[in-house]
């Protein structure tokens, strides 16, 4: 079986911006096409929490600090997303290998980078957190969970496999004696100790998953998987960029340009109105940029003029 491949699509301004730098962009979630990529997770998690809560005679306010947590301690929270093709069958996936799919052509721009999964996964793999540094939590094996907020779509976040770990791991965390004593100190607004902070932070982390790896059932055929990072506050090791109009990204590996020159296999071109202009544009820069074994064509799915 070849290697899995995860598409990226994306404007001209993402594309060249990724093989001009040899990086990925992670945009900022609230800056997003579609911002229900995080209100609707959290939605699901907070109603699950609530009810939690009053089950076992706990406070909201006792949970506010720890699902708030997150963008209340953080400068931001940052996305890369990538479309599988594993669960097309075999002719609809054939056929999106070789041209993509219109309804991403349509909602993120008219290039696609084919990425190399593995070469992704060691990546992320060797990904070292130190003190202050993002945290970075990724799930290329799993799409995220599609999902509404009707009763039905409720149910099956409470009860999926994932989800339902994650959320059960967080809720026994905040369970014990330990927790209780930070809890109190939080309250009273005492200082905390190093190993405290760290305490809260795993808390958070577990709580990433449910929250950040959820979206709205209308985008199911976007197959999509994701890498989510948090920039904490006094973050220094990561610089976040602003650009018109209301959008801020950061960089992700570009520590070692060669990452990403060894992840993309092909890059797919969508229907515009000129699609050699584009490819010899695409391929001027693959040139100029160094990459030597990425292919380049055109989809044959048409372009419809407005």
């Amino acid at each position: 079986m070849s290697e899995e491949i995860l598409f990226h699509y994306t404007s001209e301004v993402g594309l060249q911006g990724i093989l001009q730098n040899k990086c990925l962009w992670a945009t900022d979630v609230f800056a997003s096409n579609d911002h229900s990529e995080i209100i609707l997770g959290e939605r699901l998690f907070k109603r699950d929490l609530q009810e939690w809560a009053k089950q076992n005679n706990r406070k909201d306010d006792d949970l506010k600090f720890l699902v708030n947590g997150p963008s209340e301690m953080s400068k931001g929270v940052f996305f890369a997303c990538f479309s599988t093709v594993r669960n097309y069958n075999e002719n609809d996936r054939e056929f999106i290998l070789d041209h993509g799919l219109l309804s991403q052509w349509r909602g993120y721009g008219s290039y696609a980078i084919k990425f190399k999964k593995d070469a992704l996964l060691k990546m992320l793999k060797e990904w070292k957190q130190k003190d202050g540094d993002p945290l970075l939590i990724a799930n290329l094996d799993e799409e995220v969970k599609y999902l509404s907020e009707s009763e039905a779509d409720y149910r099956k976040f409470k009860e999926d496999d994932l989800l339902k770990q994650k959320i059960d791991e967080f809720k026994e965390s905040i369970s014990t004696n330990e927790w209780a004593a930070i809890e109190k100190k939080m309250q009273e607004k005492q200082a905390l100790s190093e190993e405290e902070c760290e305490k809260i932070g795993e808390r958070m982390k577990l709580s990433l998953i449910p929250r950040f790896f959820v979206k709205h059932r209308g985008f199911y055929e976007e197959r999509e998987v994701r890498v989510v990072v948090i920039v904490p506050k006094d973050c220094i090791t990561k610089k976040i960029n602003f650009h018109a109009p209301n959008k801020s990204h950061i960089k992700l590996f570009e520590e070692d340009p060669t990452i990403i020159e060894n992840a993309i296999e092909e890059i797919i071109i969508g229907p515009v109105s000129d699609q050699k202009a584009a490819k010899d544009w695409v391929d001027s820069m693959l040139r100029e940029f160094g990459y030597k074994n990425v292919k380049v064509k055109c989809s044959e799915i048409p372009f419809r003029k407005s």
